[in-house]
């Protein structure tokens, strides 16, 4: 109850702000590019930035220029624009970048990863620098300051329905009205977004990449009928677990840590004590990178990379297409 005027008082500054923008009173600003936002309405994952990466591949791969923009969040080096990499090269360390923009710079070959905290500096800084077709910005839809041409909106609970601090919404759940295009995630009741009357289309997890810290790759066959300890520190640590018991493997222990949690040698250690006689550590690619320069010795340790699969998915990128206007020097849509 101490949390409710709080979330009251949260709420009219978030409709004032909008308000605001609506009524031109706060500017917002125009990019010589198009801007595609991948958001959500909620604190916490619902796989936004798989989403990133699936559609800068894809715009990549059809010859457009594309510039990933991201907020870092928890990243060491406070809210100043950074380039985690540049077309060719990674050139800040995943504690300067934030987990997802090193994850993303790591997945996105030849697509820019830019820092900070500001989206219009960091975005008219990547225009500049990168010359972009295409800026996508990966958690972007409550930053209205940036206009955008395609705003895409993940869904997952609302919970309670109540706004931070009390509930988990970031803004009323009316704001969807803004949105383009609504994704919601596995097989989710999706009545309420219905209700939107705005594209709707569903997606789901398939593992990715397996590989260890060696930088050896193993197939997802691999995992199955392993016995295995699982532990993750991402906002659903849960949806993770249940892909591993999806590919086969006999989790024998799950452990879980907070979101974005920076992993230390007391972790590593009681990683290592609980693991036991298993066959392999699992965790997701985004902790994996969190491991980054922390010694792991006698840890069999894999990290599962994921790729979006979307129902409708040739639909889903007509529709992307149409919206951005733009002359695509590839051939065809999928």
């Amino acid at each position: 109850m101490l949390l409710f005027p709080l979330s009251i008082v949260y709420g009219m500054a978030v409709k004032a702000r909008f308000l605001f923008y609506s009524l031109g009173i706060l500017k917002q600003e125009r990019l010589p590019c198009k801007v595609i936002s991948v958001g959500n309405i909620t604190a916490g994952g619902s796989g936004k930035t798989p989403v990133t990466i699936f559609l800068a591949k894809w715009l990549k791969e059809k010859g457009l220029n594309v510039t990933v923009l991201s907020r870092g969040y928890k990243r060491k080096g406070g809210g100043k624009t950074g380039i985690v990499s540049d077309n060719e090269n990674i050139l800040l360390d995943v504690e300067r970048s934030g987990d997802e923009p090193y994850l993303m710079a790591e997945r996105l070959k030849g697509v820019p990863v830019i820092v900070g905290k500001s989206r219009v500096k960091s975005a008219l800084y990547a225009s500049e620098k990168f010359l972009p077709h295409v800026i996508i910005l990966d958690d972007g839809f409550q930053h209205v300051s940036l206009k955008r041409d395609i705003d895409i909106v993940l869904l997952n609970s609302t919970g309670s329905g109540y706004l931070l601090p009390l509930g988990p919404l970031r803004e009323p759940v009316a704001g969807i009205k803004r949105a383009d295009i609504l994704m919601i995630k596995g097989n989710k009741d999706s009545t309420d977004a219905e209700g939107f009357k705005k594209p709707l289309f569903r997606f789901t997890y398939t593992p990715g990449v397996i590989h260890d810290s060696k930088g050896n790759r193993f197939d997802i066959k691999d995992l199955k009928g392993k016995r295995v300890l699982a532990f993750a520190g991402i906002a659903n640590p849960d949806s993770f677990f249940e892909t591993l018991k999806n590919c086969g493997a006999f989790i024998v222990k799950t452990m879980t840590f907070p979101d974005h949690h920076w992993y230390t040698v007391s972790d590593i250690e009681g990683i290592k004590k609980e693991a036991g006689d298993v066959s392999f550590a699992v965790t997701t690619e985004k902790d994996f990178v969190r491991l980054k320069g922390v010694k792991t010795p006698d840890i069999p340790l894999l990290a599962v990379g994921v790729e979006v699969d979307i129902e409708k998915n040739e639909r889903f990128l007509e529709l992307i297409k149409e919206r951005l206007a733009l002359p695509f020097p590839g051939r065809g849509i999928a």
